[in-house]
């Protein structure tokens, strides 16, 4: 069970990107098929790849949080010794894990209000808040994918292991 457990740890955003990719891949290719061999449109087809392309964005941020693969100067961090370095890296997460929280909580309320109003989206009939729950669930896993790396760095820091190298292959 831990196995599992570590491997969908390891690769739930992975795996949901590859089917957002796939999707939109899908979708995109249909719609240029409709458009120019059949001379006629999906509706729904663009609308909903933009969706899609909406929760991969947020997916794909929490899996480069966890390995810490974003972009960043690490210039002078990477010249300091390991106390600075670890200081540096909690700070860059607890900030990071700031951006989270807010956005998670000013999401509710437009996300609350999608479902309370019963929007649609344009072009099909569903509700706009699978949509826009994207955004909040995203984040929480961002926050949750920062978390695990400042305990990793700290366990790192302990056992006196390289605090960012190895666990971006490990979680990428």
């Amino acid at each position: 069970m831990r196995k599992a457990i570590d491997w969908i740890d390891r690769n739930v955003e992975y795996v949901l990107n590859v089917l957002f990719y796939a999707y939109i891949i899908v979708i995109i290719f249909a719609e240029v098929v409709a458009r120019y061999v059949l001379h006629s449109s999906i509706v729904w087809a663009e609308e909903t790849a933009i969706y899609a392309f909406i929760w991969l964005s947020y997916l794909s941020t929490a899996r480069l949080a966890r390995g810490r693969a974003h972009l960043a100067f690490t210039i002078f961090r990477d010249a300091m010794p390991r106390g600075p370095q670890l200081a540096c890296l909690l700070v860059a997460d607890l900030c990071l894990a700031t951006v989270a929280v807010v956005v998670v909580l000013y999401m509710w309320t437009p996300l609350l209000d999608s479902i309370a109003y019963k929007q649609t989206m344009q072009g099909v009939n569903l509700p706009i808040w699978i949509a826009t729950v994207a955004v909040p669930v995203g984040w929480l896993v961002v926050l949750v994918r920062v978390l695990q790396r400042a305990r990793d760095a700290i366990r790192n820091y302990r056992l006196d292991a390289p605090l960012v190298g190895q666990a971006l292959e490990e979680h990428i």
